[in-house]
């Protein structure tokens, strides 16, 4: 009877061990909430930042870390801004070496392992043929125009020093424009920088760039985002949706003609411009990927509007 007696004793110690134990875990999750914070300062477009933090202290202070990256990495690769740094090496790359911070010749050089890949198509070199079809506003450029701004961009052009961390431009004329890659690159750094501060999970929207990880809102097994139909897309805050994508850490972004498109005539061009045929790409009206990271990401989403449909799939 004592040997029982005992042995009861245990079992209920373990029970109320097991319902101390549940009770913490619900006092816990009781204070993991969502925090979300958006932004118009990176990119010239709309940022979101979701947080999935255990208080609002800390659900600030993520945000406040997440926006602080975005920030610091538009003063670095903004093509329009010849004050970033990448603007004063696309001024000063020709006359001699230009060193640059250990981010941007990273990026710069991961970069190359995609014009690899899709044998030359994508480019970051292409900012003079880019800005020669921005600027058309009425005419198509002539073939001259398209030739000469041809001749000033190319990835193997590019002279990299690894050691000195310095860029330099083989052609006079040459421009970097890092636009299919920032948004992607900004993400993952921001992400990085949440889970530093103490996020439980979160996600980054940069203009349609998404990146998410861990903790999801409400204890959902995913964080569910919408894929735009590009068909007859003209207000696109009530244009429908394709499909819903299910995430969960990892990223997804899409290329397309149906935001950015220069008209000329009846015709549209997209922003997007092939550096193989110097001209603006046609293929696709969308092209999303989901991937690992959100440069990744970006970058292939770029790379598959610019390939044929057996290439994109290999």
């Amino acid at each position: 009877m004592a040997e029982d007696s005992k042995k009861t004793l245990v079992l209920k110690v373990i029970v109320a061990i097991c319902f101390i134990l549940m009770l913490i875990l619900w006092q816990v999750s009781r204070r993991v909430g969502q925090f979300d914070f958006y932004s118009m300062d990176f990119m010239d477009t709309v940022s979101h930042v979701m947080v999935i933090a255990k208080n609002q202290v800390t659900g600030q202070r993520v945000g406040d870390s997440a926006f602080e990256v975005l920030e610091k990495n538009q003063c670095v690769m903004n093509y329009y801004d010849a004050e970033s740094e990448l603007g004063q090496l696309n001024l000063k790359a020709f006359e001699g070496q230009v060193e640059v911070s250990q981010g941007l010749f990273d990026l710069i050089e991961s970069c190359g392992e995609f014009y690899e890949l899709s044998g030359g198509a994508y480019d970051i070199t292409i900012g003079p043929l880019a800005d020669l079809w921005k600027k058309a506003k009425e005419v198509e450029p002539t073939k001259q125009q398209l030739d000469e701004a041809k001749a000033k961009v190319g990835y193997d052009k590019l002279i990299l020093d690894k050691e000195k961390l310095t860029v330099k431009f083989s052609v006079e004329g040459m421009k970097i424009d890092l636009g299919s890659v920032a948004k992607g690159y900004a993400i993952d750094l921001a992400i990085e920088a949440m889970k530093e501060k103490g996020a439980k999970g979160g996600l980054v929207d940069v203009g349609g760039d998404i990146a998410c990880f861990g903790v999801t809102e409400k204890g959902k097994k995913y964080f569910k985002v919408g894929l735009q139909n590009p068909a007859g897309v003209e207000d696109v805050n009530n244009s429908q949706l394709l499909q819903t994508l299910k995430l969960k850490d990892c990223a997804v972004a899409t290329s397309g003609d149906y935001r950015r498109a220069v008209k000329i005539g009846k015709e549209s061009f997209c922003h997007i411009v092939d550096p193989l045929t110097e001209k603006s790409v046609t293929k696709f009206s969308s092209t999303t990927v989901i991937a690992p990271t959100a440069m990744r990401a970006d970058v292939l989403a770029t790379v598959l509007s610019l390939v044929s449909l057996q290439k994109g799939r290999e």
